[in-house]
């Protein structure tokens, strides 16, 4: 869109009319915290059902976004998900940044072909730490991919490139005054073309219901061509060989295929994690699965 990224209802008549009810955002916001209570981070809300329909009903938002019939439409292999806690720094990916260069996010014509979703299971606001975002029309680097500033948003003055850690000092190369925080209802939803510029809000120490989220990307599929060359000629599903997942599989994934996506999304993120001594064995989440 015109701004670089809109708010949709889940539970509306675009979607499958679900993952928006309170219902199903309670259930799942008891699962988050019965994973966090056994020392699974958050992002294993994607082994279960309710989290998955909630990535179909934005794959249906995200194939509206770019133009084309779901089915056209595959999910990133990866995946996050976010609960927020005000006596911990860091959690909140607060470095300002693009997903994506514009190449990456734009085809010919304009046409986006990369869509980020993020949808909150609690209300957000500042207090609790809501996504800012950078209208297109207030950020002169949108479109300009051969500017050395181009994916360098912001730079922490210590240094370091990944978010992880606190740096209140920092480069910024966009119009902070710009930005505005995405002020969402449980069961709505912010899309994004990949190249927006945003971050996520640190939680008040005080605050009552931090902010916990999940957040995942689609693309047009690719060519038949390009999807055979990805399953090398053999079983393998493309999703698994190094392409994304079809939105006809979404709801299908067995529990290995949801462990697979899980973990290489966790290693994607491992700056987030202390995998050695916060991730519990891979034996006791099949258990946990297997029992439900």
């Amino acid at each position: 869109g015109k701004r670089g990224f809109c708010h949709v209802r889940l539970d509306s008549d675009a979607g499958a009319g679900t993952s928006g009810d309170a219902a199903r955002l309670l259930r799942l916001r008891r699962l988050l915290a019965a994973l966090r209570g056994r020392g699974y981070p958050p992002a294993f809300l994607y082994m279960f059902d309710e989290a998955l329909e909630i990535v179909r009903d934005l794959a249906l938002f995200s194939a509206a976004a770019l133009g084309c019939a779901p089915s056209d439409v595959e999910l990133e292999r990866s995946c996050f998900a976010w609960a927020l806690d005000p006596r911990a720094e860091a959690q909140n990916f607060g470095l300002p940044h693009r997903d994506y260069s514009y190449t990456e996010s734009i085809g010919p014509g304009g046409s986006p072909t990369v869509v980020c979703a993020w949808t909150p299971l609690v209300d957000t606001s500042p207090e609790n730490g809501c996504l800012y975002m950078v209208p297109r029309a207030l950020d002169a680097l949108w479109a300009q991919p051969g500017h050395p500033n181009h994916m360098r948003a912001a730079v922490r003055a210590d240094g370091k490139e990944l978010s992880g850690g606190t740096c209140h000092t920092m480069e910024l190369n966009f119009n902070l005054a710009g930005a505005q925080p995405q002020i969402l209802r449980a069961g709505d939803a912010v899309l994004w073309n990949g190249n927006t510029v945003h971050w996520g809000g640190a939680c008040d120490p005080d605050c009552v219901e931090p902010r916990q989220s999940l957040g995942v990307t689609f693309r047009r599929r690719a060519s038949p061509a390009a999807t055979a060359r990805a399953r090398g000629g053999g079983g393998t599903p493309a999703w698994g060989a190094g392409g994304g997942i079809p939105f006809e599989e979404l709801l299908s994934l067995s529990t290995e295929e949801r462990l697979r996506l899980l973990l290489r999304s966790m290693l994607l993120y491992s700056q987030w994690y202390d995998l050695a001594g916060k991730v519990p064995a891979i034996s006791r989440l099949v258990e946990d699965a297997a029992v439900r």
